[in-house]
């Protein structure tokens, strides 16, 4: 990511703040990460050179103006006219983080050779909340290649409790 970016995403979250629309720019948003995801040449429309600025506008109003409020709108407008469409996601992703940091809130993707019991589940979420000190919310995956164990990553780290994981390390160490 970006300075850019993180500039736009700051400001959006201050507006934000300020309005008390956090929930609602966060929903909003991944309305609109999900309409850029599922249509990828949406994006390339936005970013051509051969369309005006008003016309531009005028796609954004037909694809969101009853979907986002006004705010979310004039964002979307503002990165096409810079030809900044391209960043969108990134901002997207960054605005989470900025909600995710200020409700004291981390997210964890745990990744398992076999789908955990709900009584393993609901330890592991105390347990990652006590480490953090923050709100956890777990998203799950199985990969089956892992053979045991779990594969938990939180706030940029990863944590490799899997045998695959061990199995890795000491045929390092064997290598050595």
């Amino acid at each position: 990511m970006n300075n850019v970016c993180r500039e736009f995403s700051s400001a959006l979250f201050m507006i934000a703040l300020e309005e008390n629309t956090v929930d609602l720019f966060e929903k909003q948003l991944n309305l609109i990460k999900t309409v850029f995801s599922e249509n990828p040449d949406y994006k390339l429309l936005l970013s051509s050179p051969n369309i005006t600025k008003a016309e531009k506008e005028g796609l954004l109003k037909n694809a969101f103006g009853d979907a986002v409020c006004e705010h979310l709108l004039s964002f979307l407008s503002l990165l096409s006219h810079q030809d900044k469409i391209a960043i969108l996601e990134d901002c997207i992703e960054d605005f989470f983080s900025l909600v995710l940091h200020h409700r004291k809130a981390t997210t964890a993707q745990i990744i398992s050779a076999v789908e955990l019991s709900d009584k393993q589940k609901s330890r592991l979420l105390n347990k990652l909340e006590a480490i953090s000190g923050k709100k956890v919310s777990m998203s799950f995956k199985i990969e089956p290649q892992l053979i045991g164990g779990l594969v938990v990553k939180i706030d940029g780290k990863i944590i490799d409790g899997s045998l695959l994981g061990q199995m890795r390390s000491i045929k390092e160490v064997i290598i050595k």
